[in-house]
């Protein structure tokens, strides 16, 4: 339904995959990092708790 990537002059999009983003980096950004507190102030989420939670999120996405 949607292509894989989206580009234009000021942006590269690609698809959330075990392919496109190392999850351990995803988890450093997400779960740990030290932001990560302002990160998810104004989201309806919350911090990965732990890496293997951050590797089945991005499992996940690769099937919707």
């Amino acid at each position: 339904m949607f292509p894989h990537a989206l580009e234009s002059d000021r942006l590269d999009v690609e698809g959330l995959s075990r392919e496109t983003v190392e999850f351990l980096a995803l988890y450093d950004l997400f779960g740990r990092g030290p932001d990560v507190g302002a990160v998810f102030e104004d989201v309806d989420s919350d911090p990965y708790r732990t890496p293997k939670e951050t590797y089945e999120f991005v499992r996940r996405a690769e099937t919707q």
